[in-house]
């Protein structure tokens, strides 16, 4: 997490889509191993199955009552 901050952050003179491009490119690995930490499940299609805002909801519900 911490590289695709510090990447985006070396890129805040981009465009959003410029900046997605680049940071794509250069952290992909970071962005899939970040993926495959969440406990996120997602259609084939690639769409999360749980929309992300209940999915935060949901995480924040279960850290208060840990």
């Amino acid at each position: 997490m911490t590289d695709i901050n510090e990447h985006l952050t070396y890129g805040r003179y981009m465009t959003k889509a410029q900046r997605l491009s680049d940071t794509v490119s250069f952290s992909f690995t970071a962005y899939v191993n970040l993926i495959d930490r969440l406990d996120q499940q997602y259609f084939t299609s690639g769409n999360p199955a749980l929309p992300w805002n209940e999915w935060l909801a949901a995480k924040f519900a279960q850290t208060a009552t840990s």
